[in-house]
C-alpha cells in the first residue's frame, strides 16, 4: 500500500500575520464568538439549511477569456504572498475573509469571485448577512507539486474541541494541470476528542479544468491525490480559488485581505461580470470492481490529534476516455469497500 502522507500541500491554514495593516471596510476582526448552535448534521443551524444543494455539482465556463486569465495571475500573486515570512503581506497558511454585507466597489476581483460563489451556493437558506460570508484562498502548485493532502476544512480556531465545518465546500480551477481533486463522504465527529472513522461505498473525482466549478457538502474529506485519473497533467501549473460557504458563523483564524496584498491585486470594476453559473452538467457514475483492487492506496493524515489513514480501492488510474468528474461506486454488494 502507497503511504503519501509527505504529499502535503497547504491543506490546513494557520493563523495569519496580526502585524498587517488592515483595510477599514472588510477588514474588521470578527466580533466575539456567537454561540454555537449545531443542526443534527453538524452544522451551523440556519433556518432552510435543507434547502441547500449539498450534492457534488460541476459547471463548465463560469469564467472565461480574459476575466479568467486575470483571475489566474490574480490567485498566483496571492498564494505567493500567502508564503511569505516575517512583515510581508501574508503569512503562510492563511485564509481570508469577505463578509456578505461588503461592498463590491472595493473589492478585488479574487473576494468579488469569492462572493459571487458565496451567494450562489447560499441563495437558498435564510442566514444573517453581517455573521456570513465567503473563507477563501488561493493555491498555485506546479513543477510536480500538484497535489494536496487529505484534509476536513473546519474552522480550526475551534480545534481541539468541535469540528465545525463550512456548509458547502468549492473549488474554481483557473488552470488545467495538476491532480484530480477527490471528495470521500467521510464525516469528523462533532466532539473533536473522537478519531474520524468509516467507510463507504462512493467518491467524487473532478479533473482541472479552467473555468470549471465543482462544490460539496462541506464536511467531507477531500484531498488531490496523484494518479487518480491516467490523463491528468501532473508537471503542469495547478492553480485554483478555494472558497468555503459559511452561514450565521465566522471562522476566527479567517482573517481580512491585508492592506499590502489588496495593493498588489487587480481590482473590480463597474464593468466586471459575475460568475456565471448557467453550466451544469450532469455527472457521470462509474462502477468500480473493488474486488481487484488487491493492494489499496492509501494516505496518512493528522485530523486535529488524530493521525487518520484513508485507503481507496481503485484498480488503477481511470483511462483516458473517462469523464473529467464522476462519481466512482462500488460495484457490487458484498464487495470492499471502496473508501475506508
Amino acid at each position: 500500500t502507497a503511504d503519501d502522507s509527505d504529499e502535503r500541500e497547504e491543506s490546513e491554514p494557520g493563523a495569519p500575520d496580526s502585524s498587517d495593516e488592515r483595510e477599514d471596510e472588510a477588514s474588521s476582526e470578527p466580533d466575539a464568538p456567537a454561540e454555537l448552535t449545531l443542526d443534527a448534521a453538524g452544522r451551523v443551524a440556519v433556518v432552510g439549511a435543507d434547502q441547500l444543494d449539498y450534492g457534488y455539482r460541476v459547471f463548465d465556463g463560469v469564467i472565461k477569456g480574459a476575466a479568467l486569465a486575470g483571475l489566474r495571475g490574480a490567485a498566483g500573486a496571492a498564494f505567493t504572498a500567502r508564503t511569505k515570512k516575517g512583515d510581508e503581506a501574508y503569512s503562510s497558511g492563511s485564509t481570508y475573509w469577505v463578509s456578505a454585507t461588503t461592498d463590491r466597489a472595493k473589492l478585488t476581483n479574487l473576494e468579488r469571485a469569492a462572493l459571487d460563489i458565496f451567494e450562489f451556493h447560499a441563495k437558498k437558506a435564510e442566514h444573517d448577512p453581517a455573521r456570513s460570508g465567503a473563507e477563501w484562498w488561493t493555491l498555485d502548485l506546479e513543477n510536480g507539486e500538484g497535489r494536496v493532502a487529505w484534509h476536513f476544512d473546519r474552522d480550526y480556531s475551534l480545534e481541539g474541541d468541535v469540528n465545525l465545518g463550512p456548509h458547502v465546500a468549492t473549488v474554481t480551477y483557473l488552470s488545467g494541470g495538476g491532480a484530480a481533486t477527490v471528495v470521500v463522504p467521510l464525516v469528523a465527529p462533532s466532539d473533536a476528542t473522537k478519531p474520524p472513522a468509516g467507510r463507504g461505498g462512493e467518491c467524487f473525482c473532478c479533473l482541472p479544468r479552467p473555468g470549471k466549478h465543482m462544490s460539496f457538502d462541506g464536511r467531507f474529506l477531500h484531498a488531490a491525490p496523484e494518479r487518480i485519473y491516467a490523463a491528468e497533467a501532473g508537471d503542469a501549473r495547478r492553480v485554483t480559488l478555494l472558497v468555503n460557504v459559511w452561514l450565521d458563523w465566522r471562522p476566527r483564524d479567517a482573517d481580512a485581505l491585508p492592506k499590502a496584498a489588496r495593493a498588489t491585486l487587480p481590482r473590480c470594476s463597474p464593468k466586471t461580470a459575475a460568475l456565471d453559473f448557467a453550466n451544469e452538467r450532469r455527472i457521470e457514475a462509474i462502477p468500480v470492481p473493488t474486488a481487484l483492487a488487491t493492494k489499496p492506496r492509501g494516505w496518512t493524515f493528522l485530523a486535529g490529534d488524530h493521525k487518520t489513514r484513508v485507503a481507496l480501492r481503485l484498480p488503477g488510474p481511470l483511462p483516458g476516455a473517462a469523464p473529467d468528474a464522476a462519481v466512482l461506486f462500488q460495484d457490487a454488494p458484498g464487495a470492499p469497500p471502496l473508501v475506508e
